[in-house]
């Protein structure tokens, strides 16, 4: 640079050619072939009985086993096919990144609901449209997040880490919903701001 003052900091080439073709190639080729037959849990399950041991997830100091990330998100799926919540199709989770995400997103999957995330941030109002837009008055929290006031009264707000520090059941049989599975779970995406919400499907698996 100091022998050509005008070389744009764009156009220096801080590794070889060679070098960028192994990263491009071999480290970013992640490409697995798979049958197209299969869903998202049907690749977690297959993975689940081969590695239960190993980790999963790792969050801070803390680390999860692909057998503690399936027991407890069947205890999410199970608590989203009781009575009460059984015919909903979407599950609003309020949840910063965290093991409790997740997990959540992985018991919503089992039971073939739709997921759709909510910032925690939103103000409440904003809350207060996607929710009454979806129709659901179920709401997936951790911690204090469920604590925002009187507007929030006939939301149902639950605490993912209380379902999961209950005697709630362990294990999960999805047979019952398998053919709804195989098109879900979307994950609904909302945009941050418009005059009219607008929640577009996406197929993730």
């Amino acid at each position: 640079m100091i022998h050509k003052p005008s070389l744009e900091i764009g156009s220096i080439e801080i590794i070889s050619r060679k070098e960028l073709d192994a990263i491009k190639e071999n480290i970013n080729n992640t490409f697995k072939d798979y049958s197209s037959e299969k869903t998202i849990l049907d690749l977690f399950k297959t993975i689940v009985y081969k590695k239960t041991g190993n980790t999963a997830l790792i969050y801070k100091d803390e680390k999860l086993t692909y057998g503690q990330l399936d027991t407890l998100s069947n205890k999410i799926a199970n608590f989203l096919q009781g009575d009460l919540y059984r015919h909903q199709s979407y599950v609003t989770v309020m949840i910063n990144h965290c093991f409790e995400l997740f997990i959540s997103y992985l018991g919503v999957v089992k039971v073939g609901k739709a997921f759709v995330p909510i910032d925690v941030k939103w103000p409440e109002k904003r809350v207060l449209q996607v929710v009454e837009q979806l129709g659901s008055r179920l709401v997936l929290t951790v911690d204090n997040n469920r604590e925002m006031g009187n507007s929030y009264q006939g939301i149902d707000f639950f605490d993912v880490k209380d379902l999961l520090s209950g005697e709630g059941n362990e294990e999960f049989c999805s047979s019952q919903i398998k053919k709804t599975i195989k098109y879900m779970p979307y994950l609904l995406r909302v945009p941050r701001a418009s005059p009219k919400l607008r929640l577009t499907p996406i197929k993730v698996c």
